[in-house]
C-alpha cells in the first residue's frame, strides 16, 4: 500500500515536471501530458527555454510564475544530482524521482539534504493514468513494493 505522502501527492494543485524534452516525446512529456489532463496547474521545465507543441518551457524552478506544490524529476541521475540544491532551496515537501532519474549517490545526497523524495514510476498513481500503469501498480502492490 502506498504511504499517505503518495496518496496526497496528486491532491496537490500545482506541479513542476523537470525533464520535459524540447526535441522528443519522453517520460517527462508523458507525465506532463497526463497530469495536465487532470486540470492541475502543470509547468514544464527544460534548461532551454521556448515552447513545444504550444507548451511554454521554463528554464528552472525559479522562473515559474508560482512555487509548485509538487515536483516530479524525470532526468538522468547525473542531472538530478545537479538539481538537488535547488530542490532543497525550493522548500517543496512533495518531490518525486521518476524511475531512471536517481541512483544511490542521488539518494544518499537527497537524504543528507532532508528531501525525502518519493521514488519510482509517477504514472502508476496518477489519476486517469493508462491501463498498463495501473496494472504495473497492482503488480507492485501485490508483491509488497508499494511506494513510500
Amino acid at each position: 500500500m502506498p504511504s499517505d505522502r503518495v496518496n496526497h501527492f496528486y491532491d496537490l494543485e500545482s506541479f513542476a515536471i523537470i525533464g520535459v524534452s524540447r526535441s522528443q516525446k519522453n517520460m517527462g512529456w508523458a507525465i506532463y501530458e497526463q497530469l495536465s489532463k487532470t486540470g492541475k496547474r502543470v509547468y514544464a521545465i527544460n534548461s532551454q527555454t521556448g515552447t513545444r507543441d504550444g507548451v511554454k518551457l521554463f528554464p528552472s524552478l525559479d522562473s515559474l510564475p508560482e512555487a509548485p506544490q509538487g515536483i516530479i524529476v524525470a532526468v538522468d541521475p547525473s542531472k538530478t544530482r545537479g538539481l538537488l540544491e535547488s530542490l532543497k532551496a525550493s522548500n517543496v515537501q512533495y518531490i518525486w524521482f521518476q524511475q531512471g532519474s536517481f541512483n544511490n549517490e542521488v539518494l544518499n545526497k537527497s537524504n543528507e539534504l532532508g528531501l525525502n523524495p518519493i521514488k519510482g514510476c509517477a504514472m502508476m498513481y496518477m489519476p486517469g493514468t493508462p491501463g498498463f500503469h495501473r496494472f504495473h501498480r497492482a503488480i507492485n502492490e501485490f508483491f509488497g513494493k508499494g511506494y513510500k
